[in-house]
């Protein structure tokens, strides 16, 4: 019957075939669909912008078989067609939603196209749909094959497109919850990071997770590892054909930090400027501990260090002098680049190496 039935339909158009009611149908239309792209003349061929509106409509046939070998096509589309990229967001989260589970062969093929829109427009828009769509999927499988996606495209392109830090804040979540496949993906990633070079990052950053999974992580990568290659390069940067240099990575941790807010409390302003030490002291030290973070959430905090740095200079008691010293570190440490504004409005600089004058040494 189903001869009968490609038959019955060889004498309509291409165009027809593709949304015929009959999965066998649609699957043989998919297969010269994708014929048709591969025997193109040129990357430029009408072919390719007459279909490309079918195909992310491929990607959502009911039958899985038929649904698979829409695959062929999309992925000749991709390697083959020179403004491809101008639909790369057409069928980001269709492939994730419809083929990342399933059959192997289609999570296969599925991500074999993920990894040609990588090469022909970049990793990064590639990464940060399966961040957005992938990783936390309903669909348990689905969130597992897109962690092990990631692994994948780290593995073939390397570390120096791969947007690390963006993968760093959400990670050590993928660790929780009910997914234990995607808690198992999730250590061979890290794994796949260390090999690149992220291993020093990954042992600080794993200081919040529970005791039984941050042992867990470090077992796994307390090993050698042989010094990483990649496989592929993005079209984009191929230039003579000279090959690439693989790179490690050397990243700040700070970078994939969450901020802090802090608040200073109302009591401080005036008790700071109490006449009793006994009542300034408690303020000095509890804004030492208030700013004691390692990102901080970047605010005005002008008024602040008008008040700090003019105690610091008129304050007699050097225990609290050296409380609010450390303050303004903290607050340097938690803010970086950003604090470089109150050196120049707050005269935080000349404030502070006045204090090398003073005869205590803990200042």
């Amino acid at each position: 019957m189903a001869t009968d039935i490609l038959e019955e339909t060889k004498h309509l158009d291409l165009e027809e075939r593709l949304h015929y009611n009959h999965w066998k149908v649609r699957r043989e239309a998919y297969n010269s669909l994708a014929d048709a792209f591969q025997n193109a003349e040129d990357n430029a061929s009408p072919v390719y912008r007459k279909y490309a509106s079918h195909l992310p409509k491929l990607l959502l046939d009911k039958n899985q078989i038929s649904r698979e070998a829409g695959l062929k096509p999309i992925l000749q589309f991709f390697d083959r067609f020179e403004y491809a990229t101008r639909h790369t967001k057409d069928f980001l989260e269709l492939l994730i939603d419809n083929c990342m589970s399933g059959r192997t062969r289609t999570v296969s093929d599925c991500c074999e196209v993920f990894l040609m829109i990588c090469e022909v427009d970049s990793v990064e828009v590639v990464v940060n749909a399966l961040l957005e769509f992938g990783v936390d999927h309903s669909a348990m499988k689905t969130s597992a094959n897109c962690v092990d996606l990631l692994i994948k495209i780290l593995s073939a392109f390397g570390i120096k497109y791969f947007p690390l830090e963006d993968v760093l804040k959400i990670l050590f979540d993928w660790f929780e919850g009910t997914n234990t496949l995607r808690r198992t993906k999730t250590l061979e990633l890290c794994q796949e990071m260390a090999k690149w070079g992220a291993k020093p990052l990954l042992t600080e950053l794993a200081n919040g997770l529970r005791s039984a999974t941050k042992q867990l992580l470090l077992e796994s990568m307390d090993k050698e590892f042989e010094k990483p290659s990649s496989t592929r390069r993005m079209r984009s940067l191929e230039d003579n054909g000279e090959p690439e240099e693989d790179e490690t990575v050397v990243i700040d941790v700070y970078n994939t930090l969450e901020s802090t807010r802090v608040d200073v409390p109302s009591e401080f302003w005036n008790e700071i400027e109490d006449r009793s030490w006994k009542i300034r002291k408690p303020q000095a030290d509890n804004l030492v501990t208030l700013f004691d973070v390692k990102k901080l959430e970047n605010r005005n905090y002008s008024q602040l260090m008008d008040v700090v740095l003019k105690r610091i200079r008129v304050d007699v008691n050097v225990m609290i002098k050296g409380s609010l010293i450390k303050a303004v570190a903290n607050i340097v440490n938690g803010l970086r680049e950003k604090f470089s504004k109150y050196v120049e409005q707050n005269h935080a600089f000349s404030v502070l190496m006045t204090m090398f004058k003073e005869s205590k040494s803990m200042i």
